[in-house]
């Protein structure tokens, strides 16, 4: 019982939910090969270890419909801006799909993903001067704590790129993380 227990508040991890079931079945069935009545602790456990294992097969699987999620909205953003992104003119449609890419991937504030924001909004204009552009006004909303806006610097190389993504009260050129992406 103790072991399901434990399997039902780790759901990360069903080590304890499985040994709980494998323990509780061989207390019933060796209670019923004595002639006994098996111990409600072995009903018990078997529930237990029944919802911890349900726990970790949900958790499971909401995290593949996450991966999945973020993989297709990647794929959506990349068959937008892979091509667009080569062209002298950067729009902002792009600029914004460059910046949702850059935010998947790198990420904020130590996370990565497309979990790390519940939302994106990109209503800003982009400015070029050059090889360079600015995309101001996004406004990204983290699953947890205050929403946040954002700057987006791009460079122009073979094709245009996010150098950083800033805070919105910091230019372009003064953010110390502005780094161009490795080499493709």
């Amino acid at each position: 019982m103790v072991a399901a227990s434990v399997g039902v508040v780790t759901c990360c991890l069903p080590i304890g939910a499985v040994l709980g079931l494998i323990f509780a079945q061989r207390a019933r069935r060796q209670a019923k090969e004595a002639g006994l009545v098996a111990p409600a602790t072995a009903t018990v456990a078997l529930i237990l270890g029944g919802l911890g294992l349900a726990a970790f097969l949900g958790f499971a699987v909401l995290v593949a419909l996450e991966i999945r999620k973020e993989q297709q909205r990647t794929a959506e953003l990349h068959a937008l801006v892979d091509e667009a992104a080569a062209q002298n003119e950067l729009t902002q449609p792009v600029a914004c799909g460059l910046a949702e890419l850059r935010l998947i991937q790198d990420g904020w504030d130590g996370h990565s993903g497309n979990s790390v924001f519940e939302s994106m909004e990109c209503p800003g204009r982009v400015t070029i001067d050059g090889t360079s552009a600015v995309l101001e006004g996004i406004v990204i909303r983290p699953r947890q704590g205050e929403r946040v806006q954002l700057s987006a610097c791009f460079d122009r190389g073979a094709r245009w790129f996010v150098r950083a993504l800033v805070p919105a009260d910091f230019g372009c050129g003064e953010h110390p993380g502005s780094q161009p992406p490795p080499a493709e």
